[in-house]
């Protein structure tokens, strides 16, 4: 059982994204991905998209340290440790700051307050401009 897991929000605790909260969409090893943090651009060719489609460049969330993230408890809205307890014969996952049970409807109560608090408007994806090549001449005729 981990202790952070895909639809928990989170907040980053170091690096340039330092203070963001965001929703953890996938865990894989010791990496995380979180929504709207540690994004980048990448420049997706016409043939990628499909026949009828320009190339586009498109935002992804790159993943990162799963040690640069805490859950965020559901009490306070701040970020916290997590241990595990038996409780009624089943493992659960407990915040270390409040003592609370750390759970996916909890999490969801506290990105709903984290939003509120801090709202940045979200980038807009552009397209690449596609510049068609003109035809040589024939030298020879």
């Amino acid at each position: 059982m981990r202790k952070i897991k895909a639809g928990d929000t989170v907040v980053v605790i170091t690096g340039d994204e330092k203070g963001k909260k965001g929703k953890v969409l996938s865990v894989s090893g010791n990496r995380v991905v979180v929504e709207g943090v540690n994004k980048m651009k990448k420049f997706v060719k016409k043939n990628a998209l499909g026949q009828n489609q320009d190339g586009t460049v498109v935002e992804i969330e790159r993943p990162f340290q799963i040690s640069n993230v805490q859950v965020i408890d559901p009490k306070s809205g701040k970020g916290t440790r997590v241990r595990f307890e038996i409780r009624d014969g089943k493992k659960i996952r407990v915040a270390k700051r409040s003592n609370e049970v750390v759970t996916q409807v909890a999490l969801e109560e506290a990105k709903e307050e984290a939003e509120v608090v801090s709202e940045k408007p979200e980038k807009k994806v552009t397209k690449k401009k596609v510049v068609k090549s003109r035809a040589k001449k024939n030298e020879t005729a």
